[in-house]
């Protein structure tokens, strides 16, 4: 089955986070086919739930000189940040992993994580989700760590 494309540019994302990771808990990571004693698989999925609103700051604050010519005095306008809102996708993404002995089928070691957040956060969504996943290795977690 093809992969669907957006998810092939944020796979290298999720792969170096999960690496960084593991060699947190660790493991020697080695690039390359055929190398290592354990594999680890992962199983990446998004999911489109909607959307949500957000915050998107405009223009800094200004000062402009106020009043006219014709004025004794002065005055000043001052014009402040405003926060416009606009609608942002939501989506919810599963990271899986799988720890597998090299030439194995047998699972070692398997763990979950999801979130829904924004769309377009893939560096702080795969870092949460790797970290996530891992922090109870090597004990098996239960179930299916849910990141807010």
């Amino acid at each position: 089955m093809p992969i669907d494309p957006s998810l092939r540019a944020s796979l290298s994302t999720f792969v170096d986070d999960v690496d960084s990771t593991l060699a947190e808990k660790g493991f020697t990571t080695i690039k390359g086919p055929g190398h290592a004693r354990f594999v680890a698989e992962l199983s990446l999925t998004r999911t489109d739930v909607g959307t949500t609103t957000a915050k998107v700051s405009v223009a800094g604050s200004e000062i402009a000189p106020g009043g006219s010519s014709s004025q004794v005095g002065g005055g000043v306008t001052v014009m402040l940040p405003t926060a416009k809102v606009r609608t942002v996708p939501l989506q919810q993404t599963r990271l899986e992993i799988r720890i597998k002995k090299r030439g194995e089928d047998a699972v070692i070691w398997h763990g979950a994580a999801l979130t829904v957040r924004a769309a377009g956060q893939d560096r702080a969504i795969s870092a949460d989700l790797a970290k996530a996943i891992l922090r109870t290795y090597p004990e098996q977690a239960e179930g299916v760590a849910s990141v807010p």
